[in-house]
């Protein structure tokens, strides 16, 4: 990474992520709260994404958008790029902004990456930029109590909400829900919710056509997971019943890191298209797993991984020191 680079990373101007809660969910399920300190360098072309002008797109995000503004309340300002129905307590114009700069590269790179399926229905992003505001909406919208959280996503509404004072929070991971569900809608919370955390912290390939996990605080986590003798094998990880149980903060960084497991290896997006493909006849995707990695079994895949942590640790602790 060039200097110019890693400069925009860490000390912007653009900050994409920066010090949020994020938490996603179907009601009436309770909400789930995970801390995510990240950051995303904003940096690539513009892009124009030209897939939402179907007129009866067109026509439901202006729906969504007038029932939005009656609920919220006139003060508040919407902003329709279909298929986004983009709200907020800001001009139309800071909306717009919003969108140009932050959703649409974001959207740009996922779609080149791994999403085929473009959405057929509107997807809304609620932006506050207050606390009071964000809690305010939250309640108003969804009858949520927000007040430990900076973000949450309504799978059943498909609906961002956000609390912008706290940096642009949870975009990227949310968004990854948002086209995930239309693009492979039969994919397992495992691999949704892993490939959603990847985002949580990265920065753009040269061509803006990728977006590129890198460390994040989850690390931790799983650093004493595997010293300590608690880190279970992946194929339980990926074959388990519900994803959302005790100790579901591991679950997350555990998915997460197989995720960045697979990226640094270059393998992630043809394990996506492979896995959704095959999702069938292999719905947890242990079977594809084993495919593209090119190994017989999960103990050789799961055996590999801790290794890698391992060196992964050393790698991060000599480049602190």
């Amino acid at each position: 990474m060039s200097t110019n680079r890693f400069l925009v990373l860490v000390i912007g101007p653009v900050i994409l992520i920066a010090g949020s809660y994020w938490v996603t969910f179907e009601f009436p399920h309770n909400a789930r709260e995970v801390m995510a300190a990240t950051a995303i360098d904003l940096t690539p072309p513009q892009f124009d994404l030209g897939q939402g002008d179907h007129p009866a797109l067109v026509e439901a995000c202006n729906k969504t958008a007038a029932a939005l503004i009656l609920r919220l309340g006139e003060q508040y300002r919407v902003a329709v790029e279909s298929p986004y129905v983009i709200a907020g307590d800001m001009p139309e114009a800071d909306l717009r902004r919003h969108y140009e700069t932050t959703i649409t590269p974001i959207v740009h790179a996922l779609q080149s990456s791994y999403f085929e399926t473009s959405p057929n229905q509107p997807i809304t992003i609620v932006m506050l930029t207050t606390v009071r505001n964000y809690r305010l909406a939250a309640r108003e919208l969804d009858d949520y109590d927000a007040t430990h959280y900076h973000g949450y996503f309504r799978r059943d509404q498909r609906r961002i909400m956000l609390d912008l004072s706290s940096g642009n929070g949870t975009l990227a991971h949310e968004l990854t829900h948002a086209l995930f569900g239309f693009d492979f809608p039969t994919g397992p919370e495992w691999f949704d919710e892993g490939l959603a955390s990847l985002h949580e912290q990265g920065e753009f390939s040269e061509d803006g056509r990728t977006l590129l996990g890198h460390h994040n605080w989850r690390l931790n986590s799983l650093k004493q997971a595997l010293l300590s003798g608690q880190l279970k094998p992946i194929e339980k990880l990926i074959r388990a019943r519900t994803f959302r149980q005790e100790g579901e903060g591991l679950q997350y960084a555990h998915v997460r890191y197989l995720c960045l497991y697979l990226q640094q290896r270059g393998l992630l997006k043809e394990y996506y298209r492979e896995f959704r493909t095959a999702v069938g006849d292999d719905p947890h995707g242990q079977a594809t797993l084993q495919k593209v990695l090119g190994v017989d079994s999960m103990d050789e895949i799961d055996a590999d991984f801790r290794i890698w942590l391992r060196n992964e640790f050393h790698s991060i602790s000599r480049f602190a020191n």
